[in-house]
């Protein structure tokens, strides 16, 4: 609070300016002469009104009373002294456990200036209390309702107080302790299996709490919904949006109580304080939250259910939650003609896009890539009203759609459908699109989604006016699942022999790319998640043709060419695609963080990065969990290929034939193969997280983590797919050598062992070894120096000393001469043995171009 003395010091201050955006004020400096000090700022002194003074250029500083001294105005002995702030109980907040015992209080508490507090505290066990909650549970506010109401939605909210209004209205409703940004993930077990629907407070840390408990609550709840109050201020809540309605009613009444008989009391109640009933605990009196009966009750009650109805759920595939900016529609004032309504509603309906049509303003890029996806559908609370049920412009429609007794009447619907959207903009178009689509989808109507498109492309009589623009926004395609169980190893052979028909592939490839497109679809059952890679030599291989088989048929196909890393994580966050990266030759061995950011996604525990960003600057994870394959002419960087499953393409023979298809064709030609992988998926899934697939033992362990959810996909697949994946395993992963990580290390342990096998000594002196291996003109030996020099004994004992060995000095076979250094096998067979490869690994299968999986026992190596 702003003191008298800093009242009376600022008219003697010279020249003043401010206050800034920490409360200072700027002034010039009566300490020293205009022009000096270091530096001699302009206005160098700067003054607060609780802090005191402080010169930048002659670094005189101290309190107020000092400065008033200085300048000549008198003080007084308390003119400093700041009051002391006298809090008062306005309410308590007990969370009990599920039996009902109190394991801890939240106290609000309010300052004679009205500022808000909150503190915890906790049971001593002898009748008073420890202000603090130490080790106490953690637990969602009003945690025995949930458990007595097991089959309700649950409203989801900020604060106690909102919890305590929503449960008036006979809403099941609870909060997380301490507000925004305390989200603590075993919250979520309580809410395991329910609706969720959260309400978040019209501000930006609302709308960053209700993504982080979305997040949170995906995996485990049945369904969840985002739904942003329309008409709340600024920084307003769901308390704040019950206000304004009993505010709207009482307008309606004329500034009259519940009787007709026209008393001069403005609408209040026999006792003068307007309420219609008792105040519960917590209830802010402040407005007219007070001023209501259980009609209105009831009103408010069908006002907001009709809001949650009108909200998609966010289930596995999640669309688009955008949330409204500072100041956008949820809040500052109202345009004329559309824009929020003070009765609650939204005239423009569909989904918020982030922008006002007030100010013209948008929320900010980083805010707009680190939301997640629903699609709100948000309409009026007041369904009888005409114009705003107008304005829904379609959804209205969506109804009929719903009820159609038959062929008919769809399709009058329909038809009704796509004149009543004709002219309406994009974002409007796919909004609609989306909610039919669902509408119909779970009234059991196939092919919803080709009707809807059939019938807004009728209406504007181009494609792309409605169904390109609709996939414009959604970007991926609703595939609709195959009606019937799937047979997994019939749909693995399908994919095999696609893959054969247009591609010419090495032994084991087309296994392992049928096996790895269904894992696409069951990525989420995994906690490792391979990449692969596509390699060539050379261009013109087939590499970007694999892609597109890839494309037509992996789940929720994202394609990109020179991806940045800040693209990565956030259309992975969005989205949850399966990204196909062509040309990453171009720009992957250059970006150490786009790599790192690849190689994050590979284990689930890890499969994040933090990024500062905001206003705030406050930290932020974006997830990087997503199935992901990587095209490019040469070799992956070594950490990346490690967490690779690599299919090495080859340009064709001029005798070798592959079917010649467009890419749309080739889509066309694997609709039925999308709609079966998308029911056996569904089928599976849970399988797929209880087995353990048994891996052959000639890979190594980053191989075996590989290659794990693709057994287990071929397992539960079943027939003779286990076989054939196990042998695509080792034809593609089991021959990997020292050299395959660049390493100049593991190239020297490679060379040594072979130089020690071929001398079959048990020792070699170093001059012996250097000789040796510089001699080798295809190795990097004779220049491997960074001068471009040849291998040395310094370099020698630096490349071998990580792996704890080090030179001898023994006696050669002739004791007269003098002793000499060198290195003893003894100490380098561990070595061997623990870096690199067996002496004698599998040897290509498929180099003629006429072995296959079939040529191969997984367990006994290549058949005679």
């Amino acid at each position: 609070m702003t003191s008298d003395l800093f009242e009376r010091i600022l008219p003697r201050l010279r020249e003043p300016e401010g206050p800034d955006a920490r409360g200072n004020v700027h002034a010039w400096c009566p300490f020293h002469p205009d022009g000096q000090g270091r530096p001699p700022h302009r206005r160098s002194l700067g003054v607060h009104p609780e802090r005191g003074f402080h010169c930048l250029a002659c670094g005189a500083k101290g309190s107020l009373r000092n400065l008033a001294a200085r300048l000549g105005v008198p003080t007084a002995i308390d003119d400093e002294r700041p009051t002391r702030r006298r809090w008062r109980t306005v309410a308590t907040y007990d969370y009990k456990g599920e039996n009902g015992d109190l394991l801890y209080q939240v106290v609000r508490r309010e300052d004679q200036s009205g500022a808000k507090d909150f503190r915890q505290r906790r049971p001593d066990g002898r009748g008073g209390w420890i202000w603090r909650l130490g080790d106490a549970r953690r637990v969602l506010y009003r945690l025995p309702d949930l458990v007595a109401r097991p089959g309700e939605a649950v409203h989801l909210v900020e604060g106690e107080k909102d919890a305590d209004r929503l449960a008036a209205l006979g809403l099941l409703a609870t909060t997380a302790p301490m507000g925004a940004g305390k989200w603590r993930p075993e919250y979520g077990e309580s809410l395991r299996g329910r609706d969720i629907i959260i309400l978040p407070d019209n501000d930006e840390p609302g709308r960053r709490h209700a993504r982080e408990v979305l997040r949170s609550l995906r995996p485990l709840a049945r369904s969840v919904r985002v739904v942003e109050l329309p008409g709340l201020p600024p920084k307003g809540d769901v308390s704040d949006w019950l206000d304004a309605r009993a505010a709207a009613r009482d307008r309606d009444d004329g500034g009259r109580g519940d009787g007709d008989d026209g008393d001069d009391d403005g609408g209040r109640g026999a006792d003068g304080d307007g309420d219609r009933r008792p105040a519960l605990d917590g209830d802010d009196l402040s407005g007219t939250s007070a001023v209501r009966n259980a009609a209105d009750d009831d009103d408010d009650r069908a006002a907001l259910e009709a809001l949650v109805a009108r909200t998609a759920a966010v289930g596995s595939n999640p669309h688009l939650y955008n949330s409204h900016p500072p100041g956008g529609p949820a809040g500052g004032e109202e345009p004329s003609g559309e824009g929020n309504r003070s009765d609650g509603s939204v005239r423009d309906g569909g989904v918020t896009d982030g922008q006002s049509s007030g100010d013209g303003g948008s929320s900010t890029g980083e805010e707009e890539s680190n939301t997640l996806i629903t699609t709100a559908a948000i309409v009026s609370s007041s369904p009888s009203n005409a114009d705003t049920e107008a304005a829904t412009n379609g959804l209205a429609i969506i109804d009929r759609l719903e009820h159609a007794s038959g062929t008919e009447e769809l399709e009058a619907a329909l038809r009704d459908l796509g004149v009543e959207l004709e002219g309406e903009d994009d974002l409007r178009r796919a909004v609609v699109r989306a909610e039919a689509i669902r509408r119909l989808s779970a009234s059991g109507v196939r092919r919803a989604a080709s009707m809807v498109d059939a019938a807004l492309r009728g209406a504007s009589g181009d494609a792309s006016a409605s169904g390109g623009a609709a996939h414009d926004c959604v970007l991926f395609e609703e595939v609709e699942p195959w009606p019937e169980p799937v047979d997994g190893a019939q749909l693995l052979d399908v994919l095999a022999r696609e893959a054969r028909r247009h591609l010419v592939l090495p032994g084991g490839a087309a296994e392992a790319l049928a096996i790895w497109i269904l894992f696409t679809h069951v990525h989420d059952a995994f906690t490792i998640s391979p990449r692969l890679a596509i390699t060539s030599p050379e261009k013109r291989c087939g590499k970007t043709r694999t892609l597109e088989l890839l494309q037509a048929a992996v789940h929720r196909p994202l394609s990109a060419s020179n991806i940045s890393c800040a693209a990565v994580y956030r259309s992975v966050e969005r989205y949850r695609p399966t990204l196909l990266i062509d040309e990453a030759d171009t720009f992957l061995r250059r970006g150490d963080e786009l790599r790192g950011v690849l190689n994050s996604g590979h284990n689930r525990a890890a499969a994040f990065v933090m990024r500062i960003g905001g206003d705030d600057h406050e930290p932020r994870i974006f997830s990087t969990w997503s199935p992901v394959a990587i095209a490019l002419i040469g070799r992956l960087p070594s950490t990346l290929d490690d967490r690779s499953i690599e299919i090495v393409m080859q340009r064709r023979l001029a005798g070798e034939r592959v079917a010649r298809r467009r890419s749309g064709d080739l889509r066309d030609r694997l609709a039925d193969a999308r709609r079966r992988c998308v029911r056996w998926a569904a089928d599976a899934i849970d399988d797929l997280r209880r087995i353990d697939p048994r891996e052959p033992p000639e890979l190594d362990d980053r191989a075996a983590d590989n290659w794990r959810p693709l057994l287990a996909v071929a397992d539960r697949a079943g027939g003779p797919w286990p076989e054939r994946a196990r042998a695509a395993a080792l034809i593609l992963s089991a021959r990997r050598t020292e050299a395959d990580d660049g390493s100049l290390s593991l190239m020297l342990l490679a060379d040594l062992r072979d130089l020690f096998h071929r001398r079959t000594a048990d020792r070699l002196r170093t001059e012996e070894i250097i000789a040796e291996l510089t001699s080798r003109d295809e190795r990097p030996w004779p220049e491997s120096r960074k001068d471009g020099k040849p291998l040395n004994a310094r370099q020698l004992a630096a490349l071998l000393r990580p792996y704890g060995v080090r030179s001898r000095q023994f006696r050669r076979n002739d004791p007269s001469r003098a002793p000499t250094q060198g290195y003893v096998r003894r100490d380098l067979e561990q070595v061997f043995l623990r870096y690199l490869p067996p002496s004698d690994p599998l040897q290509p299968l498929h180099e003629d171009g006429e072995r296959s999986c079939d040529d191969i026992d997984p367990l006994q190596g290549a058949r005679v």
